[in-house]
């Protein structure tokens, strides 16, 4: 039967069973490519086409010529038949056998899909049959949610959102939860339907809203909780993490979920609750889990083992214990610290000793009686009985003089510096930059952050890996400056750029574009292009993204345009008009103003040759060794369904089932947010831990880092070793 045949057929379902709007007949779909198939039978059939009401399954190539004795004889043979019928796919190459030869050879490589098959209606109409005009799709109004996703022979259905929810735009995909106003804030205006509920900040006036989450006004740097309230009584930089003036801890780049509760110190991956017992988080491949039994007053926490100073006096080492770092001495002591191959005490009388073996830059220190003492990678640093600092091993080595003079309050050192702290608060470094001016009580150095805590409780940093402690609407991931957000006053900040980089003083955004290499592009308040440290401001977008070497971006009248690097064509985008761009690695795609996804690029045959039908959003993977033929990229459809396509290497196109509102993809794998705020991964993920639970709004991924953003608009990062 013919595929119009099929289609009067399907005329007469509907006179019989009434459909709702434009009825719910389905047109075929394409056919599959043909897979090779045994040369000694010199055929290979063709994928067939889905069945269904609107067309007849596509049939099976006709196998080709496979009469041995044509291949003895000196002939050869490759017939292939051609599939049929609308949603049917060209015929596989036939088997063949060489000129003379007595071995039949392999089939040849399948058939090539069909197109899909051609629409009844154009995009945005739809008709049950072809007897009945075509008529444009139902719009989902503002309030209102769709249900049904259309195609050109169903309409698109509508329901109203739930209480307190809302949509605001037209087609939306699912309605939002009312936000709630934080403790900074107050109710401005109530929710409706079509509006979330207004939140107004305390200070300022200024009205903030996160759409679904909590509206909160933008916090100090530093200053933690709801309404900005916390202030920081420690930091430990190496940990990343910072114990609150609620005596909770907070850490952005925690090895493993924290412990909830209180605490009195921290050091790295450990602290010391009110009681005196301790808790560690993070892998336990070290064994920092095996807490010996006691109370204690403080603890060191190095890279592999932790040594903690008892309330008697005495000292408990645990974890890795090589090097003899975990044999300490009898006695009762007044400081203990650990890093690497050594751990030092300080006795209660002053004298300071060391147990393990000294490699990596250390030596037994000078003699005195101590105060504290520092462990670091490459150097030891202690404070003298009259409060001088003096500094011995590698680093030291590197000083023009290794004794301070000058009495200082504390003193901390890694692998590339130290810092002290004097005793007017100010903080001076050798080897490592100090943190931003100010009047510091605490100072922590690692290898590449340094962070303070100063009189009045704000938490100062310099360095890599810095906190990101506000509110975002939108985040990105860079490699060069990590995790970039964007605050809800249009501040951008970033986990590896100095807060006042002198490229972002006076840059308030709208939007962030997405990118998965080294730069950090977004859309400002103006409409504007921003790429940092590239003046794009005259040029008005509606997207922007930035690639591997080159940008991209949705101009004003819908036209693309990119500027860059223009290896394997990727800065030569195709004409037409587009609503959004997104970039790869030497590939990009381009959602068009019908829905449909436009690629280009000539690195990735497979990737450029996006699936048929219509998209909302998109996002491309990439292989980071720019291999040929590797990279994959995945979009969300009009219905909220997930479609994949490109390499398919550990099911990384293959996504899972279910509707979503935001999707990114990396290199191995891919992440969902789906419509109830639960966040979904697959793929080849590594040694990266599962997603967490919890409501998120959206999540970027990169071949190192996840992170998403919750529906109150804080960010969550997680990777293969510090999982959230």
């Amino acid at each position: 039967m013919t595929g119009s045949g099929l289609r009067r057929y399907g005329k007469v379902l509907a006179v019989l069973a009434p459909l709702a709007a434009c009825g719910h007949a389905e047109r075929s779909s394409p056919g599959a490519s043909g897979s090779p198939s045994d040369g000694a039978a010199g055929s290979q059939a063709g994928g067939a086409g889905a069945a269904a009401a609107g067309g007849a399954a596509g049939t099976s190539a006709t196998a080709g010529a496979t009469n041995p004795s044509a291949g003895f004889s000196g002939s050869t043979q490759a017939t292939g038949g051609a599939g049929t019928s609308t949603g049917g796919v060209a015929g596989g190459k036939g088997g063949s056998s060489t000129a003379g030869s007595p071995v039949m050879n392999a089939g040849g490589e399948g058939g090539e899909g069909g197109a899909e098959p051609a629409l009844r209606c154009p995009f945005g109409s739809c008709a049950p049959d072809d007897m009945t005009p075509c008529k444009a799709w139902t719009t989902c109004a503002a309030g209102s949610y769709v249900t049904q996703a259309p195609s050109d022979t169903q309409d698109r259905a509508c329901a109203a959102c739930a209480d307190a929810s809302f949509s605001a735009a037209p087609n939306a995909l699912g309605c939002i939860p009312w936000s709630t106003c934080d403790a900074s804030t107050t109710q401005q205006t109530a929710g409706s339907a079509t509006a979330d509920r207004r939140c107004v900040c305390h200070q300022g006036g200024a009205a903030v809203t996160l759409h679904g989450g909590v509206a909160a006004c933008d916090c100090a740097f530093g200053t933690w909780g709801p309404s900005c309230s916390l202030t920081t009584l420690a930091v430990s930089a190496p940990g990343r993490c910072a114990l609150k003036s609620d005596h909770t801890v907070s850490c952005w780049y925690a090895d493993g979920p924290l412990p909830s509760g209180q605490f009195a110190s921290i050091s790295s991956h450990c602290g010391v609750r009110p009681d005196g017992s301790v808790a560690c988080w993070g892998p336990n491949d070290d064994g920092r889990d095996q807490i010996p039994p006691g109370t204690f007053a403080s603890v060191s926490s190095g890279n592999e083992n932790v040594c903690g100073l008892k309330t008697d006096g005495t000292i408990a080492c645990w974890g890795l214990g090589t090097y003899g770092r975990n044999d300490a001495p009898s006695g009762t002591f007044k400081a203990v610290a650990t890093e690497t191959q050594v751990s030092y005490g300080v006795r209660a009388n002053g004298d300071l000793v060391s147990w393990g073996t000294p490699e990596d830059g250390h030596s037994s220190p000078p003699a005195g009686k101590y105060l504290s003492v520092a462990d670091g990678w490459y150097g030891t640093c202690g404070i003298k009985s009259d409060s001088t600092w003096t500094c011995w091993g590698q680093l030291a080595d590197l000083l023009s003089d290794p004794n301070g003079h000058e009495p200082v309050q504390a003193v901390s050192t890694d692998a590339n510096g130290f810092c002290w702290l004097a005793s007017d608060g100010s903080v001076d470094c050798s080897g490592v930059e100090p943190p931003p001016a100010g009047t510091y009580s605490s100072i922590s150095v690692s290898d590449d952050l340094v962070c303070g805590v100063t009189t009045d409780g704000k938490l100062g940093c310099t360095g890599n890996s810095q906190p990101i402690t506000d509110t975002f609407t939108d985040i990105e991931l860079t490699k060069t400056f990590g995790v970039c957000g964007l605050t809800v006053s249009g501040k951008v900040e970033c986990s590896q750029l100095a807060l006042d980089d002198p490229n972002l003083q006076g840059v308030t955004l709208q939007a962030l574009g997405n990118g998965v290499f080294d730069g950090l592009c977004g859309i400002d308040k103006n409409g504007g292009g921003f790429c940092l440290g590239e003046a794009l401001a005259d040029l008005k977008l509606l997207s922007i993204a930035h690639g591997y070497g080159h940008e991209c971006g949705v101009k004003a009248d819908g036209t693309l345009l990119c500027w860059g690097g223009n290896y394997a064509a990727a800065a030569q985008p195709p004409s037409g008009q587009f609503t959004s761009v997104a970039g790869g690695f030497f590939n990009s795609c381009a959602i068009r103003v019908d829905g449909r996804v436009a690629c280009w690029s000539g690195q990735d045959f497979a990737l450029i040759r996006p699936p048929h039908g219509a998209f909302t959003a998109i996002s491309l993977g990439f292989a980071e060794s720019a291999a040929p033929h590797r990279d994959f990229a995945c979009g969300i459809r009009l219905d909220g369904t997930l479609s994949c396509w490109g390499d398919n290497t550990s099911g990384r196109a293959t996504p899972p089932a279910g509707t979503y509102t935001s999707v990114s993809v990396a290199e191995l794998y891919g992440c969902a947010v789906a419509v109830d705020g639960s966040l979904h991964c697959w793929g080849d993920m590594g040694t990266m831990p599962a997603p967490p639970p919890g409501e998120f709004t959206s999540v970027v991924s990169s071949s190192y880092e996840v992170c998403a953003l919750r529906r109150d608009g804080h960010a969550l990062c997680w990777d293969s070793f510090s999982p959230p």
